[in-house]
């Protein structure tokens, strides 16, 4: 989870009051902050993702001063009208469709104002724009932006200085030697157009998600931020408008929409900043709180966290949620917060009346252990979604597509289908990490789903590959040996077989007391081109279900 530095004296700043490491190390937990170190005039905390508005040193504050009871109800958010304006090209349609932006003005932008708005942006990035491909944001100082701005494609031959080089390159050289370029390629594999923001005089704002030009930088002299936010979801993109803005706001800039004109004749003004509202009733409050509180208290505490009422009876209270908190969609949410606004200290704890002990799931308890043995053998392990491709899971392995299951309806042809074994994966996450150090081991245990005699059958397996310029066959078998051993089979075999995702001679299958348990070689030459791979991969994969009865008695 991400985790954010704040400082005594930025805390005091905002809070417009002193306050001490030790106060903050008190009240920040009641806000389901995680504390992970202190220092003499630092804090460090950890948020959930689930609260980007805890991202920025003035998000926290905000919750904070309604908690302390200094400063309560709806902030009030004002959006000013812009002429501002911006085109949308359809040859952005299929490859990063949306755009919204916003324009800011008046921001004070100390060094350390910016920093935590730079460390801001990219907690948004990881978080909800799904590592920039569901979303990417571009901050641009507004005054040297020429206006209406178009948002379009070039080629790769197209050049721009981008931010953190001191020349000029092509979009092609940006995704092959600018570290930000390098670092997410992957979203451009297989095309050759890429989109691009241009101001009237041409001038580039931003290669989305990858880089910002250079002309456009925030600096301690900005005073005006034009935001630029590109992606896949325009939900996602509102969100993150609201996010930006009104944090920004707390830096004491003004907010100004501004017009989106996409090619189909659809408009979007952004940000509209309106205030969601949802209604929950008084009695449903206190059954899931386990509490008996009175209308006066519940309206206090809501008012504590920072929420708005708009009407209110004694069976039902109308809520009014500020357009920063993206996380309340429930009214379950809302009781969340009067629990939380009443205070967590005041709960008086007391034991259940259940008379029965909860006990891990012993299968659970067996794949836990499981990682642990090949944690111990030197891996790390990965944990991926079912949702897979076709292309992913047979294409790229030299194998024939065959008894999966599909995805009705699916989002994206990405995640199409369901996984049928677990090392397509991990050769993806190899290559993900394909500029780290060398040898790289990791496995990972989880569910695979295909046909059986026309029905539907899940498996858990486990798969661990190694990769490096020596990791060949006799690497693997040796990590195998040490998990059998640790686990405690002795006996099994290797039986020669024919895989076409692997070198023939250099595979087999893993037989433990006669039975067919996995697969283990080394990759062929065509699948490690297939994943962009430039190092040898060998990996195993074993069906758990079918060692069960062996493991769980020398576990």
């Amino acid at each position: 989870m991400p985790v954010l530095t704040l400082y005594k004296y930025r805390v005091a700043e905002l809070l417009g009051r002193d306050v001490s490491v030790d106060e903050l190390e008190e009240w920040l937990p009641w806000l389901a902050l995680d504390i992970e170190d202190k220092g003499e005039d630092y804090i460090k905390i950890e948020y959930n993702p689930n609260r980007p508005d805890f991202g920025s040193p003035p998000g926290i504050v905000r919750a904070l001063k309604g908690l302390m009871g200094l400063e309560t109800g709806l902030p009030n958010f004002k959006v000013h009208d812009s002429d501002i304006k911006v085109q949308v090209d359809p040859s952005v349609t299929n490859i990063r469709p949306y755009i919204l932006c916003a324009l800011v003005k008046g921001v004070s932008l100390r060094e350390d104002y910016l920093e935590e708005i730079i460390e801001f942006q990219e907690d948004l990035h990881m978080g909800i724009g799904r590592n920039r491909r569901k979303m990417a944001i571009g901050l641009h100082d507004a005054d040297k932006v020429s206006y209406p701005i178009k948002y379009t494609t070039v080629d790769g031959a197209f050049s721009f200085v981008p931010l953190e080089y001191g020349a000029e390159l092509s979009i092609n050289d940006i995704l092959k030697i600018h570290p930000k370029g390098v670092k997410y390629a992957f979203i451009y594999e297989g095309i050759d157009k890429y989109p691009i923001i241009l101001d009237t005089n041409n001038t580039v704002l931003s290669f989305p998600p990858i880089i910002n030009g250079i002309y456009t930088q925030l600096t301690t002299k900005t005073k005006n931020i034009f935001i630029d936010v590109t992606g896949t979801d325009l939900n996602i993109l509102k969100q993150t408008i609201n996010l930006l803005t009104t944090t920004l706001a707390e830096y004491g800039g003004e907010i100004h929409s501004v017009e989106v004109i996409y090619p189909d004749g659809l408009t979007i003004k952004s940000p509209s900043l309106e205030y969601k509202s949802i209604k929950v009733s008084v009695d449903s409050i206190n059954q899931i709180i386990g509490l008996k509180l009175p209308l006066e208290t519940i309206i206090e505490s809501l008012m504590k966290s920072r929420l708005g009422i708009s009407k209110y009876s004694e069976k039902e209270i109308e809520v009014l949620v500020p357009p920063y908190r993206v996380d309340i969609m429930h009214p379950v949410d809302i009781i969340e917060d009067v629990l939380i606004g009443y205070g967590l200290w005041r709960l008086e704890p007391t034991l259940p009346s259940i008379p029965t002990v909860g006990k891990p799931d012993e299968f659970t308890v067996l794949k836990n252990k499981l990682a642990l043995v090949m944690v111990g053998l030197g891996f790390q392990e990965v944990v991926n979604s079912v949702l897979t491709n076709v292309d992913e899971q047979f294409n790229k392995m030299n194998i024939p597509a065959s008894n999966y299951v599909e995805v009705e309806a699916p989002k994206s042809r990405l995640y199409s289908i369901l996984r049928k074994w677990l090392i397509p994966r991990l050769l993806t996450n190899l290559y993900r990490s394909k500029e780290e150090e060398y040898p790289q081991k990791i496995f990972e245990i989880g569910e695979v789903v295909f046909v059986v005699d026309g029905g539907v059958h899940e498996e858990t397996h486990l798969a661990a590959a190694v990769a490096g310029n020596k990791q060949d066959y006799t690497v693997i078998k040796s990590v195998l040996d040490g998990f059998m051993e640790a686990i405690g089979i002795s006996g099994y075999r290797i039986e020669p077989t024919i895989h076409s995702s692997f070198i023939s001679g250099r595979v087999g299958k893993i037989i433990v007391n006669g039975i067919d348990v996995g697969v283990i070689g080394e990759l062929h030459p065509e699948v490690i081109l297939n994943f962009q791979l430039a190092v040898p991969v060998s990996a195993f994969e074993l069906v758990v279900d079918r060692l069960t009865s062996l493991l769980s008695k020398s576990l």
